[in-house]
This record gives structure tokens, C-alpha cells and sequence, in this order.
């Protein structure tokens, strides 16, 4: 329930509960890694600057990891069944209610306003371990279509030089 308060405890659990979904593969769990984060986007969005390097990268790292999962689905079924951040639905090629594209883009581009760019600020607090969980978290996927375009590339290499001048 979105009345409940999620304190920064709650919001670590979620975010390693939803990892561990992740991690395992299989599809039902990613399914339900989606859900819990879908469900705590809003805390995570609002307390980020009260979050620590280890759940900063946890953040990253889940909701990275499930736009990577959501964008493999959709090149694969049509469909953005579990998308991180909007409750999706079929694709209209398949005959079903589409997730309109720019509701994707302004969910994506939320993410990396209230995600990515705040904990790329942070990097030069972050112990080299969540630095890298970071960064490897925003590498380029396989596909020609990663998570980053050329302007977000160049502001992580922004906070790279401004963390290792």
C-alpha cells in the first residue's frame, strides 16, 4: 500500500529483496522484482539524498538491471510486462493495449533525472566498490541501445574526471 512510510531500513530491504529476485533469473521472480519496484519508486525518488553509497548502488543497480530485463522483453515478446516503472501491458502489434512510448520515455527520462544524475553527483563519496557497482551497472548493454545516450555517457565521464581529476 503507497499509504504505508517507508523509512530508509524499509526501502534497503525492498531494494536488496528486489535484487535477489533479479539475480535469479528466473521469470516469475523478475516479474515480482518489477512489482516491488514499481511499488517503492516513489520513496526511492524522495529520500535518494538520505541514502547511503550501499543503497545508493542497490538502487542503481535494480533499476538498471530491470529497464535491461523489461527492454530484452520487449525485443523478444512485444511486450513490457515488467517494466520498473510503469505498470505495462502488451504491445499493440500483438493485438493488445499498448504502453504508449512516451509514457516509457518520460518514466526512462524520470529515472534519469531523479536516479542516475543524483548518484553520479554522489560517485566522489562513494568507496570504490559501490563506485564500480555503479558503473557497471550504467555500461552499455550488448544491444546498440543501452540505457545511456551520448549526453548521458558524457555526464558520466563528467563525474569520473571530477572524481579522479
Amino acid at each position: 500500500s503507497h499509504s504505508r512510510f517507508l523509512d530508509i531500513g524499509d526501502l534497503s530491504c525492498a531494494l536488496q529483496g528486489a535484487v535477489a529476485w533479479q539475480v535469479s533469473g528466473d521469470r516469475s521472480a523478475i516479474h515480482h522484482a518489477a512489482r516491488i519496484l514499481r511499488t517503492v519508486w516513489p520513496w526511492v525518488a524522495s529520500k535518494l539524498s538520505y541514502l547511503g553509497p550501499d543503497d545508493l548502488a542497490l538502487a542503481l543497480k535494480g533499476y538498471c538491471w530491470q529497464l535491461q530485463y523489461s527492454q530484452q522483453e520487449f525485443a523478444v515478446q512485444g511486450a513490457l510486462r515488467d517494466h520498473p516503472f510503469v505498470e505495462s501491458v502488451a504491445d499493440a502489434r500483438d493485438g493488445g493495449h499498448s504502453m504508449r512510448s512516451a509514457a516509457r520515455t518520460r518514466s526512462e527520462l524520470d529515472f534519469k533525472t531523479k536516479l542516475v544524475q543524483p548518484v553520479l553527483s554522489r560517485l566522489s563519496e562513494m568507496p570504490l566498490r559501490q563506485m564500480a557497482v555503479c558503473l557497471t551497472s550504467l555500461a552499455p548493454g550488448v544491444s546498440e541501445q543501452g540505457l545511456l545516450d551520448d549526453d548521458d555517457r558524457a555526464a558520466v565521464k563528467a563525474a569520473l574526471d571530477a572524481t579522479f581529476p
